[in-house]
């Protein structure tokens, strides 16, 4: 009998414990919608729905790891300049959520950081806000240029 207690105190503990994990929505005061796209997409998709404008870029790395390498060389338009496809919002910036508040949720993004660790913490951050349709790049810019296309460096600006 004793046996049989624990076991369900434990049971309901777990089932608890799952239940409470959800979708994120509670911790960002948000309302998940329930036929969102949340996923991750190889380097392939997330270029080819980039370049069929399928979504806007969101670069979420911090402001220094963009002088490294970013992804719009392939498509033959300078980085920074391609009207209404990229944003860039830092992730580990305190406003992140701010900021992501001022985006029309109904609109695709397509979210990418360097190794797809950040992005992905972002894609279900977003899910929990409501935002209807987003992409993570799985394996963010390592998975970019694993993949074999280019990269544009960007020249830091004169000190």
């Amino acid at each position: 009998m004793k046996r049989t207690l624990i076991f369900i105190f434990l049971a309901a503990i777990f089932s608890m414990s799952l239940t409470s994990c959800g979708d994120g929505a509670g911790s960002h005061g948000g309302k998940a919608v329930a036929n969102a796209i949340a996923k991750d997409i190889d380097a392939p998709t997330f270029k080819k729905m980039l370049e069929e404008g399928k979504f806007t870029a969101i670069d979420i790395r911090q402001p220094k790891e963009r002088y490294d390498d970013n992804i719009y060389k392939e498509l033959g338009k300078p980085y920074g300049f391609i009207p209404g496809t990229q944003l860039n919002i830092d992730w580990e910036n305190k406003n992140f959520m701010d900021e992501m508040e001022k985006l029309d949720k109904s609109k695709p993004y397509g979210i990418y950081c360097r190794s797809g660790n950040r992005s992905g913490k972002a894609l279900r951050a977003l899910k929990g806000m409501g935002f209807k349709e987003v992409y993570n790049l799985d394996h963010g810019m390592k998975g970019w240029m694993k993949a074999g296309f280019e990269t544009e460096v960007v020249p830091k600006p004169a000190e």
